[in-house]
């Protein structure tokens, strides 16, 4: 029963944690995307 009660709080720490990892993941892509928006408008206002 307790390796039972271990091997249960092990999987939901693995799941929290991948589910931590995914989120943080998506948050830098949406990040990227705007900082790759802000350096094409830059560029643009150069060019222009």
């Amino acid at each position: 029963m307790e390796k039972d009660a271990i091997a249960e709080a092990l999987n939901a720490y693995r799941g929290e944690a991948k589910r931590l990892a995914q989120e943080r993941n998506m948050q830098f892509g949406s990040w990227a995307s705007e900082l790759a928006k802000v350096k094409k408008q830059i560029e643009n206002i150069v060019l222009a």
